[in-house]
């Protein structure tokens, strides 16, 4: 798909950095640490790489938005609009924290609906990822190894990663550069990352805890060590070091099992009115 005078314009004032064409491309308005000569290398690379397998979404057609550019230490960035394929599937939600402020005052039953929705639908989203089979989880460590054969790598934000059950993980946006080229000890903990998102939804005020009601703490758990076995084994099958996984491992099951509570759903809306009463008496 081309780059119209249209979508350019559209692209330009749009406030996201995304939005849909339709349902096989989108419109990106973004900085990119590249010249216009770079960036053609840059989108070559990622073609390379489809052609050989490793699963990304690819830019179609750019133009930089002249005036744009600004220098940062030894890299300089230029805007552009960028029309990219749509990957398939789902990313992980950005933000699991539902944050108690003080100084507000809060209807407790809303608060408790919507965090047990976001809950569920995290480990829905774990449960669903794994209905893949162990190949899915091969090839997502090889590629986002391989990427880098072709001057590119990953972006290891969890919402650069989307997941779908016949089409397995897409990359989207990876760098121009080889900025973590050498992080190959990091790279276990990027694929827990990548699969696991930020976490299982908390609440957070005084204290930080994972309030879960017991039915759905036995299915995070099944879902989470169901993948982490997936994920160890795809490691060792890329030749990844026995501690350099270990540590992956270790870092997410902190990440999704601190200061978890057991409570009944009934009980959900009183203890989080029990919490934020803790945290305003500290005022």
């Amino acid at each position: 798909m081309k780059l119209t005078d249209e979508l350019y314009e559209r692209g330009k004032s749009q406030k996201s950095i995304c939005s849909v064409i339709d349902d096989d491309y989108v419109l990106l308005h973004k900085k990119m640490p590249c010249s216009d000569q770079d960036l053609d290398k840059y989108i070559k690379s990622i073609l390379d790489a489809k052609k050989e397998g490793i699963k990304m979404s690819g830019v179609t057609d750019y133009r930089l938005i002249p005036g744009t550019t600004h220098t940062f230490g030894s890299i300089s960035y230029t805007s552009g609009v960028f029309i990219e394929e749509r990957a398939k599937g789902i990313s992980c939600p950005e933000n699991p924290c539902t944050y108690l402020s003080a100084k507000k005052e809060y209807d407790y039953d809303a608060v408790a609906n919507d965090y047990l929705t976001s809950l569920t639908q995290y480990i829905e989203m774990l449960e669903y990822k794994n209905s893949s089979p162990q190949g899915t989880y091969d090839k997502l460590v090889s590629d986002i190894t391989s990427i880098i054969n072709y001057g590119i790598c990953i972006d290891p934000k969890p919402t650069n990663f989307f997941y779908d059950k016949k089409e397995g993980y897409t990359i989207i946006d990876p760098i121009p550069i080889n900025k973590y080229a050498n992080d190959m000890e990091y790279y276990p903990h990027y694929v827990m990352t990548i699969v696991f998102g930020y976490g299982c939804p908390y609440i957070s005020g005084n204290d930080t805890k994972r309030l879960i009601p017991e039915d759905l703490l036995i299915r995070l758990k099944n879902a989470q060590t169901a993948l982490i076995n997936k994920i160890i084994l795809a490691l060792k099958k890329n030749n990844f070091d026995d501690k350099n996984i270990k540590d992956g491992v270790s870092e997410t099951l902190n990440l999704n099992s601190t200061n978890i509570e057991v409570v009944d759903r009934n009980d959900l809306s009183r203890c989080i009115q029990e919490m934020h009463a803790k945290q305003k008496s500290l005022l």
